[in-house]
């Protein structure tokens, strides 16, 4: 059965979601729609591209993931479908794409417009919906729209290791108060070679890695990359973010040496 992914700034207090849900029942039949977040802050679209970014390799190769943020600029941000390691991304070319994808896309298309998009405030069902409909049918990419080289760059702030520093910031911060930051083990690996670190974060002073939450005493920090790969900075049974007044995009700076 194809899945569809949603990622959008739609939230679930209007009619937004729910004309997107039930156009698309309207006019699928046999796909499995998963929602990976509808509480993208407003217009967020670095946010939408992370949250897509670090959960689109859990789902099956062919998945298509549409992404509404920001949508309403679609008279001078067309809607591209990209192809990037085996699954499509339907979104808006307005720097979403360079948040997005590490490298070029496999495939890149410009979706052809019809004369009602011009006139619409609601472009799902006029842009979105065809190429889902096609694209589940069987069609291929290339006949959905008209092939295009570039997309709009936009330049994130990475993680980046600067002689004996880990240079980083907090991406997310989830429901229960854990802040993610975008530091990778690999970069943290290769930098620090195994020697004693200090993390600063607001004046935070802590000393190792945990592999889970429950390495620590209740109350403790603790520090360790999670499921996807990602530094995490958490409280056991608490939340970091309230606890140390921490905010999305704080800075996190890992210090490594082995004197004390």
């Amino acid at each position: 059965m194809p899945a569809i992914t949603l990622t959008s700034d739609l939230g679930i207090q209007d009619i937004y979601l729910a004309a997107v849900k039930g156009t698309m029942l309207s006019h699928l039949r046999d796909v499995q729609v998963v929602d990976i977040s509808h509480q993208v802050p407003d217009f967020d679209i670095f946010k939408a591209a992370e949250l897509l970014r670090h959960s689109y390799n859990f789902f099956p190769k062919g998945t298509i993931h549409c992404i509404l943020v920001n949508t309403n600029s679609h008279k001078k941000a067309p809607i591209l479908l990209g192809k990037y390691d085996g699954h499509y991304f339907i979104g808006p070319d307005n720097g979403l794409f360079s948040f997005l994808f590490s490298e070029p896309p496999e495939l890149l298309i410009k979706l052809h417009e019809n004369n009602r998009v011009h006139k619409t405030t609601f472009p799902f069902t006029e842009l979105y919906m065809p190429c889902l409909k096609l694209l589940i049918e069987g069609s291929s990419a290339e006949s959905l729209g008209t092939p295009v080289e570039e997309y709009i760059s936009k330049s994130p702030f990475n993680a980046f290791g600067q002689g004996d520093q880990v240079h980083g910031y907090i991406w997310h911060i989830d429901k229960y108060g854990n802040c993610i930051s975008n530091i990778t083990k690999q970069l943290f690996e290769s930098v620090g070679k195994g020697r004693k670190f200090m993390v600063d974060l607001k004046g935070v002073k802590n000393a190792t890695v945990n592999f889970h939450y429950e390495e620590r005493r209740d109350g403790e920090i603790s520090c360790f990359f999670n499921f996807i790969g990602l530094l995490e900075i958490a409280i056991n049974v608490g939340s970091a973010a309230q606890l140390l007044s921490l905010q999305r995009n704080d800075k996190v700076i890992f210090r490594f040496g082995d004197d004390d």
